[in-house]
């Protein structure tokens, strides 16, 4: 196996130029992802799943049965297919497009499917696994609950490689996002970034919002002690910082406004939440929450809002694919359903940041929602 790249080699010293101008990398993380669009199309082929729905009209939990398919799956697999325009809904049943009748089914004289399933090979199958829950016995989670078995974030040179991955998009939309946070939470003198693993974005809070006395990065162990190493490397002023160590399915410490980027989309409906429920006890009645996310799209009028609901879509099957099952995007609408059940309602309008990722806020309800 190749050697990795050490932290230092991964993360150099940067200018203060490069460091205060965001570049957008949207475009690129676009063409990595529309790879997902074909391989849902092959495992659609391989399927027979035109032909096996047919001319129904059929709910998606009964899609889900007819395939065998999880829950988490379905629901995302089924997003991306009606960005690709093999499947589209009303009121909340599916059925199959005149167009995927036409080019994709068996036994039509219109029918592209012979030439469009020439090459498969072993990752349909194990796409396919995926969706039904067939994960390989050998498969280890890249992140797990608590005692919950090794993950792929246990193993220190591939986390090492996760992590500072991941810390270098944080970095990109760091001022973005604060901006974003500091439009209501200007007064706030608290604030925590909930599976942080890196320190960028409190830092860029922490220089947005002159008020604030404290950041608190919460991660797990394994997911903090690089955010530990990149301070370190660029000898960052940790003076406002407070590092937490601990599993946010727990408890989550107390303050004025939570940030999680990210993250949802790393966990199933129920888990993320869970994660809410915890902030919804220790949030003050006038505090602010932050979701950051990759957003599904549920609709589009124009041929560039459709490239991005399939950029979108695409990413949700990655998640779904790195995850072992459990992450995906979730629409504006799934996040005002489980914040609304936590007891939080949505303020002002989503905000864009960079790299594909929008800002939504919320506070607290009036009344506390069980």
């Amino acid at each position: 196996m190749a050697k990795l790249p050490s932290a230092s080699e991964i993360i150099p010293k940067l200018d203060e130029t490069s460091m205060n101008e965001p570049t957008d990398a949207g475009r690129f993380y676009a063409l990595l992802r529309f790879e997902e669009a074909s391989l849902a199309l092959r495992a659609v082929l391989k399927m027979n799943l035109v032909d096996r729905i047919a001319d129904q009209h059929i709910s998606r939990y009964a899609i889900g049965e007819m395939f065998g398919f999880t829950k988490q799956a379905t629901r995302t697999f089924l997003a991306l297919l009606e960005v690709m325009e093999i499947l589209e809904s009303t009121a909340g049943r599916y059925c199959v497009t005149d167009r995927a009748k036409m080019c994709l089914a068996d036994g039509r004289a219109t029918s592209r499917k012979p030439y469009l399933a020439m090459g498969m090979d072993s990752q349909v199958d194990e796409l396919i696994e995926v969706l039904q829950g067939k994960n390989a016995a050998d498969a280890i989670p890249l992140y797990g609950g608590e005692n919950a078995g090794a993950t792929v974030m246990d193993e220190p040179e591939v986390a090492r490689e996760i992590a500072l991955g991941l810390s270098s998009r944080a970095r990109n939309f760091a001022d973005p996002l604060a901006t974003a946070i500091s439009s209501e939470g200007s007064k706030a003198t608290t604030l925590a970034d909930i599976g942080a693993g890196s320190p960028y974005v409190a830092q860029a809070c922490l220089a947005a919002m002159p008020r604030l006395e404290k950041a608190i990065l919460l991660d797990r162990p394994n997911g903090m002690r690089f955010a530990h190493e990149i301070v370190q490397k660029e000898n960052t002023d940790t003076r406002r910082l407070v590092f937490q160590e601990a599993d946010f399915f727990n408890a989550v410490p107390t303050a004025d406004i939570y940030v999680l980027s990210n993250t949802a989309h790393d966990w199933q409906p129920q888990e993320y939440a869970l994660i809410m429920n915890h902030i919804r006890r220790a949030i003050p009645a006038d505090g602010l929450v932050c979701i950051h996310e990759p957003l599904l799209l549920t609709n589009w009028d124009t041929d560039t809002a459709w490239l991005r609901a399939l950029w979108m879509a695409c990413y949700a099957l990655t998640l779904l694919r790195l995850t072992l099952g459990q992450g995906t995007c979730y629409s504006i609408e799934e996040h005002h359903e489980i914040l609304g059940k936590s007891g939080f309602h949505p303020i002002g309008v989503p905000i864009p940041t960079c790299d594909g990722c929008t800002a939504l806020l919320y506070r607290p309800m009036t009344v506390e929602i069980n």
